[in-house]
């Protein structure tokens, strides 16, 4: 994803970097799919049909390198800061690295360009995170 950096995936949503992250993989089709929920990413897709595993409701400590991590809607964005993430559609990134078991090096956007960039994750606002099969 760092060819992407400051460039604006398919109009700047959240949604759109897992969906071109998915796309480059051999994931879902996300882009277009009629879905608009970050939130829902790991349900709303047959994940398990393209090799990849959704892991619902899951613990901070369970996120790996190249992730792709969904926020439950209305979750604090990230610990500390204040932002909150939107409590109609969530918010989506992709983990670029690991960096503790509660932080986290993450490419998103909203609406904005694709940033790289540190936060702190929590149990309590993932909603799920989805990963490509080995």
């Amino acid at each position: 994803l760092d060819a992407t950096l400051n460039t604006s995936l398919w109009g700047g949503q959240c949604y759109m970097v897992p969906a071109f992250y998915a796309q480059q993989l051999g994931g879902p089709m996300l882009r277009g799919s009629g879905k608009i929920a970050a939130a829902d990413i790991g349900t709303d897709y047959d994940w398990a049909s393209f090799g990849w595993t959704a892991i619902i409701n899951p613990k901070a400590s369970q996120v790996k390198s190249g992730d792709i991590i969904n926020w439950k809607r209305g979750a604090d964005y990230s610990a500390g800061i204040g932002y909150t993430v939107d409590a109609t559609y969530g918010h989506t990134a992709v983990v670029g690295q690991v960096l503790s078991k509660n932080r986290v090096m993450i490419y998103d956007q909203n609406p904005s360009t694709v940033q790289y960039h540190e936060i702190t994750i929590s149990d309590s606002m993932l909603s799920s995170i989805v990963r490509k099969g080995k």
